[in-house]
């Protein structure tokens, strides 16, 4: 499940993918625009038992250019649980 919002420099996402614990695996096949012919895979940490992978990233414009960005994933069960989160500050020239 995905939810996005965009207006302007500015926008939310959120995702949430249920992991099979007989898979032990997510994974999204991607490629660069350049060289679609080279995929690659993105993997979800393991896991023993089944979980959910989520997902939720924003990021507002916060004037002159600047725009203030994060992200949270995480993978929950119930016997593990790993989140990681990210900031960005950035700068567009125009």
């Amino acid at each position: 499940a995905f939810a996005n919002w965009r207006d302007g420099a500015s926008g939310f996402d959120l995702s949430a993918l249920y992991v099979d614990g007989g898979t032990n695996r997510a994974a999204a096949r991607l490629a660069f625009e350049g060289g679609p012919s080279v995929p690659f895979a993105i993997l979800a940490p393991e896991a023993d038992n089944a979980g959910v992978l989520a997902s939720v990233s924003g990021q507002i414009e916060i004037g002159s250019g600047w725009t203030l960005g994060a992200q949270v994933d995480g993978m929950f069960g119930s016997d593990f649980e790993d989140v990681a989160a990210s900031a960005v500050l950035g700068w567009t020239v125009r």
